[in-house]
């Protein structure tokens, strides 16, 4: 999102696509290829694969100055046990769910300053 700027507007779509495609094309398969996998490797390999994802969504976040997101990722922290213990199955699914749409209404709510509203 950091080249979109310098992206000459005609080309814009066809970046997009172009990296969005195959995301969506090898998405479904590592899906499924890793539910199968996640049976037939041992458990630490299995939390190891579970892990990554979190950790490639902080790292994405190469601009972690946004309260909003500083606050989903410690939200994230802290709620990310107590839903395990709570469901194991679909802790980490809760957890993201949960804690990034809390931080989202936490930043909205409070952090951000408010609009100044002109009366006539």
């Amino acid at each position: 999102m950091r080249e979109f700027p310098s992206i000459d507007p005609k080309h814009r779509m066809n970046y997009f696509v172009g990296l969005a495609l195959p995301c969506w094309l090898i998405s479904p398969m590592g899906t499924v290829l890793g539910y199968f996998v996640a049976g037939w490797v041992p458990t630490a390999v299995t939390l190891g694969l579970v892990f990554i994802n979190p950790l490639f969504f902080l790292l994405t976040f190469t601009d972690v100055k946004p309260w909003a997101n500083r606050l989903a990722i410690g939200l994230g922290c802290l709620m990310g046990p107590a839903f395990y213990v709570l469901d194991a199955d679909s802790s980490l699914l809760l957890t993201g769910l949960v804690g990034g749409t809390l931080a989202y209404w936490i930043d909205r709510r409070w952090l951000r300053p408010r609009s100044i509203e002109v009366s006539s």
